[in-house]
């Protein structure tokens, strides 16, 4: 029983790649600076941005309201991600957060 624990351990960390975590250092998944045409890597970057609890809740509030907020706070939310809200203000996958449809649930 001991060795399938053993092989199963080492899968599990064979199949996750680890970075050290260095103080300063923008981590490679970081939405800051990155620009692209691409529809899904901009809903991709909004995503990312929706699910970093650095710019507070983003319940009952649209991303452009979340970026403000965060702004006002001196939070330093990415302007990237307000460009690509202003760039298409009429589509609600560019306006509304991820967990827009949920927020009648409760």
């Amino acid at each position: 029983m001991a060795s399938s624990n053993r092989r199963r351990t080492s899968q599990i960390t064979g199949v996750y790649r680890q970075e050290k975590w260095i103080p300063g250092k923008t981590p490679k998944t970081s939405i800051q600076g990155k620009t692209s045409d691409d529809p899904s890597h901009e809903l991709q970057v909004l995503r990312q941005f929706d699910l970093n609890w650095k710019y507070g809740p983003c319940i009952n509030i649209t991303r452009l309201e979340r970026w403000d907020r965060a702004y006002k706070l001196g939070l330093q939310p990415p302007k990237v991600v307000k460009e690509m809200i202003l760039n298409h203000l009429g589509d609600r996958n560019y306006t509304e957060c991820v967990w827009s449809k949920y927020a009648g649930l409760t």
